[in-house]
């Protein structure tokens, strides 16, 4: 029986390698980032504030920007000032935009139908009841984390 630590890093190695794998499967038109916020405008009502995207990816809005100025640029999204608040951008996402994300939840559901259908269903089974698993573990150790950092900076954060 392998150690704990000899798990751990075998782990992180099969990581990797679902990583650097996965990526070549990725959509070809669209960075990562932005197939990120057309699939999260999705799933939000097809529309949201830029910054609500900068911390939901915990990144800067510099690079939101940068994101949605692509996105943008090939008429996936549009941009507007909130009346309410005239500092707010609202992003929102176009027909075009919405026809990428059903492509590639389409393109992904198949690709991910395919690895399922190799495992067999009790394999399948059991890696879904562990992913289940790991996310609610993350997310709850998210959660603490980001209450702890909200005692130091009174800022609270999404996970």
């Amino acid at each position: 029986m392998p150690t704990h630590e000899e798990m751990i890093q075998e782990l992180m190695e099969m990581r990797f390698r679902v990583g650097k794998v996965s990526r070549s499967f990725s959509l070809k038109d669209q960075t990562k980032g932005e197939m990120f916020v057309l699939t999260y405008l999705s799933r939000n009502g097809g529309s949201c504030f830029s910054k609500e995207i900068a911390d939901t990816m915990a990144i800067s809005s510099a690079r939101v920007a940068a994101i949605l100025n692509g996105l943008e640029t090939k008429g996936m999204i549009e941009r507007g000032i909130n009346p309410e608040n005239r500092r707010q951008t609202l992003v929102r996402l176009l027909p075009r935009g919405q026809e990428v994300v059903n492509r590639g939840q389409q393109a992904l559901f198949r690709f991910i139908g395919e690895i399922m259908d190799e495992l067999g269903p009790e394999d399948a089974a059991e890696y879904l009841r562990l992913e289940k698993k790991i996310a609610d573990i993350l997310e709850r150790k998210c959660q603490q984390n980001h209450t702890d950092d909200r005692t130091h900076s009174g800022e609270a954060r999404k996970c």
